[in-house]
């Protein structure tokens, strides 16, 4: 990986790394990164529905106006930094250690409980399986 002057990643995969790995690993590399992208894009932009306990001891309305907010705010910065995005595996671990102001704490622990499960958090896992599959069938052929 490269950095420019400030720091920041410029490239994703450098010159030297595509002549070594070659193109076509490249090219797999790149697609499952995008994928990834795309993904935690669609995560952070749609927060997962929030299902109210039954002791629900805030307003249920600005119980979800909290997490909706809290959400698109705190999720976005955490996996979109570009110098140091977080692993879509680690997001309800981060979402449990983050208070989201204006939430009920029973809520919150349902919504992580919920997260925790989700298939879109699992995404990420299933892309860099695929994209090892694939290497690995380079190398099989």
């Amino acid at each position: 990986m490269v950095r420019n002057e400030r720091g920041k990643r410029a490239r994703l995969i450098t010159q030297e790394e595509t002549e070594l790995i070659g193109p076509q690993i490249e090219k797999i590399i790149v697609a499952g990164l995008e994928a990834i992208m795309t993904a935690k894009i669609q995560i952070s932009l749609i927060p997962p529905e929030l299902k109210h306990s039954e002791t629900c001891t805030t307003n249920r309305k600005a119980c979800a106006s909290a997490w909706t907010s809290s959400w698109t705010t705190f999720v976005a910065k955490l996996l979109l930094n570009p110098s140091n995005p977080t692993l879509l595996v680690t997001l309800p671990t981060a979402i449990r250690r983050s208070p989201f102001q204006g939430m009920s704490g029973i809520c919150h622990s349902l919504a992580y409980a919920a997260l925790e499960e989700s298939q879109a958090i699992s995404a990420e896992i299933s892309i860099i399986k695929s994209v090892a599959e694939q290497i690995w069938q380079l190398y099989r052929h």
